[in-house]
């Protein structure tokens, strides 16, 4: 995935656009996992899970982020005005870097030769007016007159509002379907995140405190 690809993707992160460009990538978290999510953007090669897919940035080992030491790297951590490109292995490399590259391997690769400045901005919204998600960067480099060393500095901003499964009709209640009468009727759990009363139990005639 070189830079032009990771520029027009129509992606605010790194982790989106390798989510949204992989058919390889199956099932990996994202910012909209409403379900054990952390906000994180993780990869899933061949659906093996995320723990036996590698993440390397130039070649070496990313620390892994999450809710207690995750397994996997958190893409959204590597800023995208970084990203030069992105090599994919989809084949299994267990025999070259162990059992956490048996999906396969994901080596970013960094602008390690940027000079000048380059500023971008990227937002966008669902069809309904929520959501929004704005992300903003700017990145700087300078090379030497030799040009045997290269200073990058880059700074972002990134904010995605939620979406509540309250806002959308289809989601604001769980819905069971009566096959018999092929209607949708409203359901939901049976006892308050309390507990319950059971009736039964209760002795009738008697006083209970």
């Amino acid at each position: 995935l070189d830079r032009d690809l990771l520029s027009t993707a129509g992606q605010p992160t790194v982790g989106d656009i390798i989510q949204q460009a992989l058919p390889v990538q199956s099932a990996g978290a994202n910012s909209q996992t409403n379900l054990g999510g952390d906000g994180a953007t993780r990869v899933n090669l061949r659906g093996l899970g995320i723990a036996r897919t590698l993440t390397l940035v130039n070649g070496r080992r990313f620390v892994p982020g999450g809710f207690g030491a995750n397994t996997a790297v958190d893409l959204n951590t590597i800023p995208l005005a970084m990203v030069e490109r992105v090599e994919v292995l989809k084949d299994g490399a267990s025999a070259i870097y162990g059992s956490d590259a048996i999906g396969g391997v994901v080596n970013i690769i960094t602008r390690s030769d940027f000079e000048g400045s380059e500023a971008a901005l990227y937002t966008s919204g669902t069809q309904r007016g929520d959501g929004i998600a704005y992300a903003a960067s700017f990145v700087v480099g300078y090379n030497s007159e030799n040009r045997k060393s290269n200073v990058v500095f880059s700074v972002g901003l990134q904010e995605q509002r939620p979406i509540f499964a309250g806002d959308r009709k289809f989601s604001s209640n769980d819905m069971t379907y009566d096959y018999v009468n092929k209607t949708a009727v409203p359901g939901g759990s049976t006892a308050v995140p309390d507990g319950r009363i059971n009736t039964k139990a209760i002795e009738i005639g008697r006083a209970h405190v």
